[in-house]
């Protein structure tokens, strides 16, 4: 993924490239852009686009459109499971075939899944239905492993960048992807950026991992500055792993 800069983050309007790596979704697909277009122009009053050297999109008003009618593309679906869109695309199929019907997955077009369907897809395994997890990680691991037992298929976890440069022992499973430059985040090192977003909408947010080696250090949401000692145990942690790779 390219980076983005956190300029334009913090404006409305952005290129449908930058959408797309946000949202994951392509928005010069004519289907997905008259579903935004119509639901903007009806509940909002705006019309989303704009041609200016390409064509660009009002992230904001794409943005309340997905909150508002509870919708995600599959990448950002998947990055919640901790698992590749490949992968949760390969568990919806499985799962389909055996009840008959696709939970997620929304009929009006193919890029859109329902986000709460997808939060909540361990309830289709019966050994999950009933459970209560105490983080989003063991909700995860758990997940994983009934998908791997019901499926027999196996794939590659996708677990926080901080996580990982910390070398903990058991390392969170990602949740989202860091709007600054892709890589993966967790719960607990994402930090939320302040892009001039309305209060409703989800915060861009980047990984510790990210803004601890930025210049300058991106603006953050008052309140969520990082515990120095963290910053510290990062920092020694990543020059570190530098100084093994260079051994």
């Amino acid at each position: 993924m390219n980076e983005i800069s956190t300029s334009e983050l913090g404006e409305r309007w952005c290129t449908v490239a930058v959408a797309k790596q946000l949202l994951g979704l392509d928005f010069e697909d004519s289907h997905l852009a008259g579903m935004t277009k119509t639901w903007c122009v009806r509940y909002l009053g705006i019309d989303p686009f704009r041609q200016r050297e390409g064509l660009w999109i009002d992230r904001h008003a794409a943005e309340t459109f997905l909150l508002q009618e509870s919708l995600t593309s599959w990448r950002n679906a998947a990055i919640y499971l901790g698992m590749s869109e490949d992968d949760l695309h390969k568990t919806v199929d499985r799962l389909a075939a055996r009840d008959m019907y696709n939970m997620i997955e929304v009929s009006k077009n193919e890029q859109l899944v329902h986000k709460r369907e997808a939060e909540l897809l361990f309830q289709h395994f019966l050994g999950l239905r009933n459970r209560a997890f105490s983080d989003h990680s063991k909700m995860c691991d758990r997940l994983h492993s009934a998908i791997c037992q019901e499926f027999n298929f196996k794939f590659e976890p996708i677990y926080c960048a901080t996580s990982l440069a910390l070398e903990e022992e058991s390392p969170e499973f990602a949740t989202r992807f860091d709007s600054l430059n892709g890589t993966p985040v967790g719960n607990r090192y994402q930090l939320w950026l302040n892009t001039n977003k309305p209060t409703n909408l989800i915060p861009d947010v980047c990984s510790l991992k990210t803004y601890v080696g930025a210049s300058p250090l991106p603006a953050l949401m008052r309140g969520d500055k990082p515990k120095k000692a963290l910053v510290d145990r990062l920092k020694k942690a990543l020059v570190d792993r530098s100084k093994a790779a260079t051994a």
